[in-house]
């Protein structure tokens, strides 16, 4: 898209100038890439790479998080997406922290992510799959094409780590799967031979992703008129993806979520619960995640109502039976 974005305002230009509407020559054209893939999956590179994701992916675990519905035997793909934004400040600080502990922005805010996740599921390993834009040679920079793969990060929060333990433990995961980037999605997916369920996608139910919009901003500013549509698709490809959109001071992005499982109401408050996480965590990366808060100030106190379960008693009065009800 930034390459679409980036050719579409070069012809712009320059036929509001008066000039002839022209690009570089590209060095390779996309049935190029195709051979070298081709070629890649035949060399032994790729049995590496293979033996690799093999061992990280042995009995993988589903991540579930809580629904409001059921999940249907058969997945309708219906979905629908919710905004989101990051204030400028939690944005700001974060990057700090992310430099602080010599890791990318990406790394920290998945952690931040994979924390919240295991407070909501109840569980030690946390599976997100986060795409990647597969363009490792420099002659694909300038080319349209799909070149992207997925990775399945297989994140573990077991043992109740601090937020800076968590950093550093999803970096190593992050960095094992760009050093095994090569092998395609589709054939990791034909090899392990998982489960397959209608109801599902093969791997990984969530999806995290940053990334960094083309270059729009500065577009914008030359020429007014331009303006970046965002469009409501309407359908959900996994039950959840997470993404936030870098380059500007704030970060901001939107949650597409499978609507056959889960309400508007319930992606809102979960991404309050990850902005309040963000919070807690750059203010003490020293805390561990199972001692974050990230419930509103209305949640603690409706949590603090359905806790407040004493009954005063006084001596010498029969107990009521708990199997016991007052007709009346």
């Amino acid at each position: 898209m930034g390459i679409l974005w980036r050719e579409l305002v070069s012809f712009y230009q320059a036929i509001l100038a008066g000039h002839p509407a022209e690009l570089p020559p590209l060095p390779i054209q996309y049935p190029d890439f195709t051979i070298w893939q081709h070629q890649l999956l035949d060399s032994e590179k790729i049995d590496k790479q293979l033996a690799y994701w093999r061992r990280q992916l042995a009995d993988l675990p589903m991540t579930e998080l809580p629904t409001d519905r059921p999940r249907p035997k058969v997945s309708s793909y219906r979905g629908a997406t919710v905004r989101v934004s990051i204030p400028r400040h939690l944005s700001n600080a974060m990057r700090r922290l992310a430099r602080s502990e010599r890791v990318t922005l990406y790394v920290s805010l998945l952690a931040s992510f994979v924390a919240l996740l295991h407070r909501c599921c109840g569980q030690d390993e946390i599976v997100v799959g986060s795409p990647t834009a597969g363009r490792n040679r420099p002659e694909l920079e300038d080319l349209i094409g799909f070149f992207v793969n997925t990775h399945v990060l297989r994140c573990q929060a077991a043992g109740n780590p601090t937020f800076r333990e968590l950093i550093g433990r999803v970096r190593e995961v992050v960095l094992g799967a760009m050093q095994h980037q090569d092998l395609p999605f589709e054939k990791l997916v034909e090899d392990l031979r998982p489960d397959r369920n209608l109801s599902r996608n093969p791997l990984y139910q969530i999806v995290f992703q940053l990334f960094t919009p083309p270059g729009q901003q500065a577009n914008r500013q030359d020429h007014p008129a331009l303006e970046l549509v965002e469009v409501e698709r309407g359908t959900a490809i996994f039950d959840l993806a997470f993404a936030l959109r870098d380059g500007e001071e704030r970060l901001s992005g939107w949650i597409e979520y499978n609507t056959d499982l889960f309400d508007a109401d319930r992606i809102k408050r979960l991404f309050t619960h990850y902005e309040l996480l963000l919070t807690a965590a750059i203010d003490n990366p020293d805390q561990r995640i199972g001692d974050l808060a990230f419930l509103s100030e209305s949640e603690c106190r409706q949590l603090a109502g359905w806790n407040a379960t004493s009954v005063p008693y006084r001596p010498g009065e029969p107990r009521q039976s708990i199997y016991e009800c007052d007709a009346s």
